[in-house]
């Protein structure tokens, strides 16, 4: 009998502060989770202000000739009135795309955004196992 009531307790302990336990690690887990989003957002700001081309997007259009994108070639007929046969050449200057400014932008935040992956996280939420810091992401 001693057993059975013994028994009983600690079921009915486990089974009392389960919830207490379980609510005490999410309320932890999100407040751990809402400062990480925080540092990871105060991050992603800060690769923004460092490699956003502003300058070279002013230039590129006030500008455009400091920026090639290639030189072409185009050779061109002497009109026929001339009294020997000549070929001419036109080189003109291609504008560079757009784009290429913000290939290094781009670059540096797909970098921070894939550093730590949304299911590792998850995957270290349920298992319990330390979530990575966001602070340790490169710049």
């Amino acid at each position: 009998m001693d057993e059975v009531l013994l028994g009983t307790l600690i079921f009915t302990g486990c089974i009392f502060l389960y919830p207490t336990i379980g609510m005490y690690y999410l309320c932890f887990v999100s407040i751990w989770l809402s400062v990480q989003l925080l540092q990871t957002l105060l991050r992603i700001f800060i690769i923004f202000l460092n490699n956003f081309p502003f300058f070279m997007l002013v230039m590129f259009y006030r500008r455009p000739g400091f920026f090639p994108g290639g030189v072409q070639f185009k050779f061109l007929t002497a009109p026929s009135n001339y009294e020997c046969p000549s070929s001419y050449m036109q080189i003109t200057i291609t504008k560079m795309p757009l784009a290429k400014l913000f290939s290094n932008f781009i670059q540096k935040i797909s970098a921070a955004l894939t550093a730590i992956p949304p299911m590792t996280i998850l995957k270290n939420v349920v298992t319990g196992n330390p979530i990575p810091h966001a602070t340790r992401w490169p710049l």
